[in-house]
């Protein structure tokens, strides 16, 4: 097996990953937006509960990262994962040539 096989493999487990991730993200955010009274009128009473959402990424253009974040905390996540991606990176296509 190739490592280039192996990268692909390894990218689309990280991608269903990712995926199952915000499937399960969505399905926890609308069951604890709707909170049911003890009532019997059959009426949800929903009460919105505060909550901060924070989200960073990184668009890998060759050796290149482009870091975004909504807002310091995800960016700077988002920066530490650019920083392994680009070391990968070197690591890979540089020494392994």
């Amino acid at each position: 097996m190739m490592i280039g096989d192996f990268l692909i493999i390894v990218g689309m487990i990280l991608l269903i990953y990712g995926v199952l991730l915000m499937v399960k993200s969505g399905v926890s955010s609308q069951n604890n937006g709707k909170k049911q009274n003890g009532s019997d009128s059959g009426f949800e009473n929903t009460v919105r509960e505060q909550s901060h959402f924070s989200g960073g990424g990184v668009i890998m253009i060759g050796p290149i990262p482009i870091v975004f974040g909504s807002d310091s905390k995800g960016a700077e996540v988002a920066m530490k994962l650019a920083v392994v991606l680009v070391l990968l990176y070197i690591i890979l296509f540089v020494f392994f040539r």
